[in-house]
């Protein structure tokens, strides 16, 4: 990886902000599914995805499968 990376732009930032929210939104509604099995491939995917913005999500997750697994 190179350590001279040039500043990030502004639309670079708001790119990261839609990714997250999207992620969100992925989140919010595969948790409503979460019984399906594609709710689970979702979280998965989701899951598996990483990159920026990401730890707060997984974060999120591993509350939900937490919470899911105390009912």
């Amino acid at each position: 990886m190179p350590t001279n990376l040039p500043p990030k732009k502004p639309e670079d930032q708001t790119l990261a902000n839609f990714t997250t929210l999207g992620g969100l939104a992925i989140i919010f509604l595969a948790s409503l599914y979460v019984h399906t099995l594609l709710g689970l491939f979702v979280l998965l995917l989701v899951y598996a995805v990483g990159g920026q913005g990401m730890v707060m999500i997984r974060n999120y997750i591993h509350r939900l499968l937490k919470h899911l697994a105390l009912k």
